[in-house]
This record gives structure tokens, C-alpha cells and sequence, in this order.
């Protein structure tokens, strides 16, 4: 007959169990495990999140929001067209440009893996594009990094001017001065060219061009003796400068040359016979010439003349013995039977130094 169990036996504990005991082990390893491979793939995530190039672009799009135009000017390409514009002048036209504009930004294309592209706009239309670039090191989990590399704004438009000067005298524009290198065309003859005695040159003339793109160029001539000179024309037809004038040829001698003037006047319409007219020229000079081989004959009988609105001006040294001025006046020839007739009268007179003083050398009518 079998025996019965005690009824005072005690079940086994679980924890005595070596099943159960390897079972838990093998839960806990694996909360373990399943605690540091999250925590360590939270931190890849982390990592990779904190390189995305977005917030690369983001920083640089606080330069535009917050107009940071200088240190947009480091880094933007298009300043290599500016010639004499320098950071403060580009920040400046740059914030001028920009106020009261909304700035909006998105991603553009770019083929390159190694880069990202980002397109600016002001009240929709395109501003700027603005690139970065991997830095080539990696973080710490082996993601690229990136970094603000170049900007590019498409507002400034190069502008060419152009001034013609003495060849002489010395120009700056925005401070900075025109050199050999910005001359389009050298030796331009002026007025007097063929007209001096021999051995004595003509000036000439030099045209500069160049570039600008913010605003209008600011000016300023000297001549070769360190004289302000007058700048004329505006930024659409180009500058100009004519040669220095000497006043006090004006002051010394202008009475002289208007009574030359006159004579020569009287002599073209018959009131002034051809021997006086030469006494008022130097010897063998071309105005000599001139005077003996003009013919005077044009003009019909009259009664009388006289001369209204007589000026000088433009009076040119071209050494200590010969200058040169313009003479305009009305000539009016009066007739017994008839109108006056009015010519509007402007002569260029050449004067060389001579025993008796300044003597009519050369002349031109125009």
C-alpha cells in the first residue's frame, strides 16, 4: 500500500529554482541592454538632429532679419564688382534697400552633396542666395557638420561712367584716384592744337572711365598746379573738365584784346585797311598770313557799325609768352536804305610775346 504525502510538506520557492533564477537574470540583461542601446541611439538621434544644415541656415538668416549688412559684406561675392564703394557704403545701401521689406527664405536646388543652397527674397522677389558647405570634420557620431560659406545678393548692377580731363590734372572719384589703367583715350587734341608757335605742344586731353554700383560717383579735378577745377556734365552723359583758365591774363589784358577784336571785326568788313590790320600781328606769324591773303570785299557799302555784348572768356596759358581767349560780341553793320545787319561774331585769338608787347599770332573764326 503506498504512503501519503505529509500534508505538513512545504512547496518549493521559485527563487530556488536555477530555471527561474537564469530566466530573471536573462530579463534583467535585457532591460539592461534595451536601456543602454536606447540611450545610446538617443544620443545618434541627438547628435544627428544638432548637424542638420537647417540650423546653419537659420543663423544665417538672422543676418537678414536683423539687416547685419556689414557682416553680410564679408562674405558676399557680388562686392567684387565694387571698385570704390567700401563696407559702411554697401551696408548702407544694402539697409536702404531692404527697409520696410518682407524677408522670406526656402531651400534651392543644388547638385553637390557637400552643399546646401538657400534662395532670400525681399516682398517676393529674389535678394540673395546663400550657400554652406560640409566643413569636412565629422561629429561625434560620424555626421557631417556644416558652415556658412558664401553669400550672394543680386542688386548690385555695375554702372559706367566716363570724364574727360586735361591730360594733366589728376582725378578722384569716391576719394580713390583714376590711374593709367581706367584711360579709354589719350591724347585727345584740343582747340589750340595747330595753332601755337613751334616748339610749343598743344595740351591734350585724357578720357577715364568707370565703374560704380552704389549711387553717384562723388568728383574732383585738380590741375597740375594743385588747383580746384570745375567739373560739368551729370552721370548720364559723362563729366568733363576743360583746361585751367588764368584770370589774370583777363585783368592784365582784356581791355587790349577787345580792341583787337574790334580791329580785326572793322578789317573783315572793309573799315580797317590791311597795312593797319597787320601792325597788330607778330611778324611772319600765321594771323599775318591770314590778314594779307583774307578778302574782305563781302560786305556792301555802309554807313556805319558798332559792337554789343562784347565778353571774353576761356583764357589759356600755354607758356609765359603766349596765352589764348575767346572773344564773343554782336557786329552790327548799319546801311542808309536799310536794316542792320547783326553777326553773331566769336573769335579765338592766339597772343606770342613781341618787342611791343602781346602781338596777335594766330586766330580762329567761329
Amino acid at each position: 500500500m503506498a504512503k501519503k504525502h505529509s500534508k505538513n510538506r512545504k512547496k518549493k520557492s521559485i527563487f530556488r529554482s536555477v530555471f527561474y533564477r537564469i530566466y530573471f537574470c536573462v530579463i534583467l540583461l535585457c532591460v539592461a541592454a534595451l536601456c543602454v542601446g536606447l540611450n545610446f541611439l538617443w544620443k545618434v538621434m541627438a547628435d544627428y538632429e544638432a548637424t542638420r544644415p537647417v540650423y546653419v541656415a537659420q543663423d544665417a538668416m538672422k543676418l537678414f532679419e536683423q539687416g547685419d549688412y556689414r557682416s553680410i559684406y564679408n562674405l558676399d561675392t557680388a562686392v567684387s564688382i565694387l571698385n570704390r564703394e567700401d563696407a559702411s557704403e554697401y551696408a548702407d545701401y544694402m539697409q536702404s534697400y531692404a527697409q520696410g521689406k518682407t524677408v522670406t527664405w526656402q531651400e534651392a536646388f543644388s547638385g553637390n552633396d557637400t552643399e546646401k543652397k538657400y534662395s532670400v527674397r525681399l516682398d517676393g522677389e529674389k535678394f540673395a542666395t546663400f550657400t554652406l558647405s560640409t566643413t569636412g570634420q565629422k561629429s561625434k557620431h560620424n555626421f557631417d557638420t556644416w558652415r556658412l560659406t558664401s553669400i550672394t545678393t543680386n542688386v548690385l548692377t555695375p554702372v559706367e561712367y566716363n570724364i574727360t580731363v586735361p591730360s594733366d590734372s589728376s582725378v578722384t572719384v569716391n576719394g580713390q584716384p583714376l590711374t593709367e589703367s581706367e584711360a579709354v583715350e589719350t591724347g585727345i587734341v584740343t582747340k589750340s592744337n595747330g595753332m601755337l608757335p613751334e616748339g610749343l605742344a598743344s595740351p591734350t586731353m585724357t578720357k577715364y572711365a568707370f565703374t560704380l554700383c552704389l549711387g553717384t560717383p562723388e568728383i574732383s579735378v585738380t590741375d597740375a598746379k594743385g588747383n580746384a577745377q570745375q567739373v560739368n556734365g551729370d552721370a548720364q552723359n559723362g563729366y568733363f573738365c576743360d583746361l585751367p583758365t588764368d584770370d589774370s591774363i583777363r585783368l592784365a589784358f582784356e581791355e587790349n584784346i577787345m580792341h583787337v577784336a574790334k580791329k580785326l571785326a572793322n578789317y573783315t568788313s572793309e573799315d580797317l585797311s590791311k597795312d593797319r590790320m597787320v601792325e597788330y600781328a607778330a611778324k611772319n606769324s600765321p594771323a599775318m598770313q591770314y590778314i594779307r591773303s583774307f578778302n574782305n570785299e563781302w560786305c556792301p557799302p555802309h554807313t556805319s557799325y558798332d559792337f554789343r555784348d562784347m565778353t571774353t572768356s576761356n583764357y589759356y596759358s600755354y607758356s609765359e609768352d603766349c596765352f589764348s581767349c575767346e572773344v564773343t560780341f554782336q557786329y552790327v553793320i548799319h546801311y542808309k536804305k536799310a536794316d542792320d545787319n547783326v553777326y553773331d561774331t566769336k573769335y579765338t585769338l592766339y597772343f606770342t610775346k613781341g618787342k611791343n608787347g602781346y602781338e596777335l599770332y594766330n586766330f580762329s573764326m567761329n
